[in-house]
């Protein structure tokens, strides 16, 4: 368990980089907070990394920074980064976390500065090793039992957060010359190679698709919770802001290649806070 109190660089860089994750800590069980918000710091900094820059080289080398820091910093030694200092020590210190799977997830977020196009494998590995890695180790930070049904929940949750989350970021994505989904979600057009009309539809298309795959992923998940599962709930808050993100992206009249689409804060504090309350996605 690190610290309690937590620096300021860290908290800054929780709740700008990860927001969802970072408000979702504060309403965790206070014994494991500030591991939480340790780890959506870290979440945040490897999150940004892809959008810093065009040149994917650039970003590459930033995402090996990360993953030198935690494969070959030595115990009790220090990097100067205070978010990679903190998760190292978070990883030594916690039982359930291992420093080498915020190497895999550097390494999973390194997808996001492709310029080929993907194949749907390729796809499903990023979501695994981003936003399901991300949910497995939020769930034993907070205490899941580690349960076959836990972990068939944790992956369809996070093939619904990671959907929502990519499709925020796709026109960031491709405006960067990336392309982050195969082809036959944009119908198979490649949207950047495209004339402005024929993009807007593509990427529309794409969008629509992400939002019913995200859905149906969400009511499966919902499906197997129960009455007994508020400590799973608790692992899963980000998920209640996965419907309203679509809501914004799809909204009618919308222009996906130029209307900005953010949930405000207020409205994502009040959706987690009620999903805490109620214990319920």
């Amino acid at each position: 368990m690190v610290r309690a109190v937590l620096p300021d660089e860290i908290i800054e860089a929780a709740r700008d980089g990860a927001p969802n994750f970072y408000f979702s800590a504060l309403l965790a069980p206070r014994a494991v907070r500030s591991d939480l918000i340790t780890f959506a710091a870290f979440i945040g900094e490897i999150d940004r990394v892809p959008f810093l820059a065009g040149d994917p080289n650039l970003g590459l080398i930033r995402l090996q920074w990360w993953i030198d820091a935690f494969e070959k910093t030595e115990p009790g030694s220090k990097t100067g980064h205070p978010v990679a200092d903190a998760a190292l020590e978070l990883a030594a210190a916690s039982p359930d976390v291992s420093r080498f799977e915020f190497v895999h997830y550097a390494n999973a977020t390194a997808y996001l500065l492709g310029t080929d196009v993907p194949s749907e494998a390729e796809l499903a590995n990023f979501l695994s090793g981003t936003s399901g890695l991300v949910f497995d180790i939020w769930g034993r930070l907070i205490g899941e039992a580690k349960l076959p049904e836990v972990e068939a929940l944790t992956k369809l949750a996070a093939a619904a957060y990671g959907r929502a989350v990519l499709a925020q970021s796709l026109v960031r994505l491709l405006g960067k010359g990336r392309c982050p989904l195969p082809l036959d979600y944009f119908d198979g057009s490649d949207p950047r190679q495209s004339l402005e009309g024929e993009a807007r539809r593509a990427v529309a298309a794409a969008l629509s698709r992400l939002a019913q795959e995200a859905q149906k992923n969400l009511d499966l998940m919902r499906r197997g919770l129960t009455a007994k599962s508020g400590r799973i709930v608790k692992g899963m808050l980000p998920l209640v802001l996965v419907e309203p993100v679509f809501q914004v992206l799809n909204a009618p009249g919308r222009d996906v290649l130029r209307d900005v689409a953010e949930i405000s804060p207020f409205s994502r504090v009040m959706r987690l806070g009620l999903a805490s309350l109620r214990g319920r996605i």
